[in-house]
């Protein structure tokens, strides 16, 4: 009996851990330098102020690059990402303000004069482990 709930316990505790897991799949990756720069967002300050940033250094032999955010809530969030080619952590834009590196957001939405809302790349995260799939322009 000791021995079920020891492993029913143990089970139960490696499910949660397993848990609350976003994998981002980046790809369209062409210079093998720099970092991807991600950032996930909620509704409150989308673009403005991220509640989880993370760095991933871009391999030379890969066009895809992984990154992974844990333990997050259940809840909705955005991910805006650049591709930072010269490691300054900052997007790099021209003097009429247009991107000069690569960048993506959450369900892939295409960008025209000005960035995209947050309805647009929001997505829903209900607590299981996720992959989203995400192609920089």
């Amino acid at each position: 009996m000791k021995i079920k709930l020891f492993l029913l316990a143990l089970f139960m505790t490696v499910n949660i851990q397993s848990q609350n897991k976003l994998t981002i799949v980046i790809s369209g990756v062409e210079k093998k330098t720099g970092n991807l720069m991600i950032a996930l967002y909620g509704s409150e300050n989308f673009l403005k102020k991220p509640l989880k940033g993370k760095s991933v250094k871009v391999e030379s032999e890969s066009e895809t690059v992984t990154a992974v955010f844990e333990g997050l809530d259940p809840g909705e969030y955005a991910i805006a990402l650049f591709h930072d080619e010269n490691e300054n952590r900052k997007m790099d834009k021209s003097a009429l303000g247009i991107p000069r590196e690569k960048y993506g957001f959450s369900n892939n939405v295409k960008v025209t004069i000005k960035p995209p809302a947050y309805k647009h790349c929001k997505f829903a995260f209900n607590g299981e482990d996720i992959v989203l799939h995400i192609r920089v322009t």
